[in-house]
Parts: C-alpha cells; structure tokens; sequence
C-alpha cells in the first residue's frame, strides 16, 4: 500500500464520520436529528477498542466499541442541555500520512448554535490518528453499515478506525461559551 491509498482511505472515513456527524443537523429528517442513540452509535462506529481521547490534559481510553457510544451519546446530550444543540458539519479536512496504514486527519468542524441560545456559531480543528485496518484479517470490531434505521438511510463504513482523537479546541471553543457545560 502506497501513500497515495492510505490518504484516499483516510479520506473516504473522514467523509463517512462527517455523515454520521452531519446526522444532527437540521438537514435530516427530524426523526434523525433528535436521535442520539443513533447519532452516537453512527459516530462510535469510527472508534476502536482502546482509541484514547486527550482534552485538555485529560485523557479517556474506550475500552470497547461498545463501550464509546454512551461517552459519545452524554456529550451529545450536554450540549443539548447547554443550550447549544449538536448541528456539527465538516468545514476542511487535511490528512498527511504517517505510514501505508495509518495518517493523522486534521478536520475542522462548526456548530450551529440552536435559535434562541444567543450564541453564533464557531469553529474548531480536531486531529485525529487513523489507522486502516490490518491486511491479514484482524480488523477492529464494530458495525459494517451505519447511519439510519431504515437500510436505504445506511451507508457501508469505510475500513478503519480512528486510534485517538485530540479535542482541546472543541472543548475549549464550548467552555468559552458555556463554562459550567463540564457540570451540565
């Protein structure tokens, strides 16, 4: 495998993470966007065992696939109780490679705050460390087809998990907005 494959497989998952992201917002059909369960297991699809999670100096190991979807899912619901809502679309992405199997994606978001929270919108990068999954059969665990409960809303999730996620500006950008959003 070439450099050249590991960006456009690094590039096919970012999309498929920006469409389980772009889930919440309020492009979809109302009965999507207010689905957290299936908006957090779309988007814990992407995440491996093990993938560790750094913000802010603090740092969360996912034990399971399983096991990131509730983190996922009480994120989702404090930024619906702050306030603020959860309509996140990708802005840019940028992927460098770090080897045939795995890069670092560079992805900038923005949220479009709910009407009537008196915010405006923002936006933030995350990096993220892909790994595409191993030649020899040992692929990380999780659904194959995600995204929506009927088949024709499905997607098939590309090969790969992200390995850890560095989120200080998200954060960042919320706590400057919401300081007590940690407490919510």
């Amino acid at each position: 495998m070439t450099t050249t494959d590991i960006v456009t497989a690094a590039t096919s998952f970012v999309h498929s993470y920006a469409r389980a992201t772009a889930l919440s917002s309020s492009t979809t059909s109302p009965a999507h966007r207010t689905n957290i369960p299936l908006i957090a297991a779309a988007l814990g699809a992407h995440y491996a065992s093990n993938t560790t999670a750094y913000t802010l100096g603090h740092r969360q190991v996912f034990e399971s696939v399983a096991a990131a979807v509730p983190l996922i899912a009480s994120h989702l619901e404090n930024l619906d109780r702050s306030g603020l809502g959860y309509s996140i679309r990708m802005e840019a992405h940028r992927i460098e490679p770090v080897s045939a199997s795995s890069a670092l994606c560079w992805i900038t978001w923005s949220i479009q705050p709910r009407e009537g929270c008196g915010l405006e919108g923002w936006q933030w990068e995350v990096v993220y460390g892909y790994r595409r999954a191993a030649q020899l059969g040992s692929e990380e665990a999780g659904p194959s087809k995600i995204g929506g409960e009927d088949e024709e809303d499905r997607w098939e999730k590309p090969e790969g998990w992200w390995e850890f996620v560095v989120s200080d500006n998200e954060i960042s950008g919320i706590l400057a907005r919401v300081p007590n959003f940690m407490e919510i």
